[in-house]
């Protein structure tokens, strides 16, 4: 097998981390179980990371990367401002799985002495992320595309809502709930409220 890059070895660790939180929870990630995933011995991963804290980061960071990723791509394709927002919402069905990650920290009471830190970490995320949408849709308010009036950061928050509650949802259901229907319908009062 060939020797993967730093970059690419990191990036393959950053996916591994979010799949073991998101599939089997925060409290199963390790040392061990992510060496176990990646079939690598786990001395390996201590070049990259020297506690559970970094990991969760670099999940994180990745996940951050991808999504400002998609953010960029579209808006460069699309003159219309909602498009990077309906592509993204097209996207989460692809990563769904991993976004289960949020509810998984952020309400994990696993390792409570670093709760506030990791609250701090999805508090980071989440307003980076915020921050982005907010851009996006200003954008589009400021070239007559959306309402003039627009709250842009509401806006925002609405958009992000709509992803994080069918993600909640399904995961306190035990993924019996329609996330695709849902985000439909969602989406179509959400263009309906910020358009002109």
């Amino acid at each position: 097998m060939p020797r993967l890059s730093t970059e690419k070895r990191k990036e393959q660790i950053a996916i591994a981390i979010l799949e073991i939180i998101g599939n089997e929870g925060l409290e199963n990630l390790s040392m061990p179980a992510l060496a176990k995933r990646l079939d690598i011995v786990p001395s390996a991963l201590y070049r990259h990371f020297s506690s559970k804290e970094e990991m969760i980061s670099a999940g994180l960071d990745l996940l951050k990367l991808k999504i400002m990723d998609v953010f960029d791509r579209h808006e460069a394709d699309s003159d219309d401002a909602l498009e990077p927002l309906k592509r993204f919402l097209d996207l989460h069905r692809q990563f769904f799985h991993i976004t289960t990650v949020f509810p998984r920290i952020a309400f994990s009471l696993a390792d409570n002495e670093t709760f506030d830190l990791r609250r701090q970490r999805m508090q980071k995320f989440h307003d980076s992320v915020l921050g982005r949408i907010s851009a996006t849709l200003e954008k589009g308010r400021r070239n007559g595309q959306l309402r003039k009036n627009l709250d842009t950061s509401a806006a925002a928050l609405s958009f992000w809502g709509i992803l994080v509650s069918s993600t909640l949802r399904w995961f306190i259901t035990g993924g019996d709930f329609d996330v695709e229907a849902y985000k439909k319908e969602a989406w179509d009062m959400f263009v309906r409220a910020v358009s002109k």
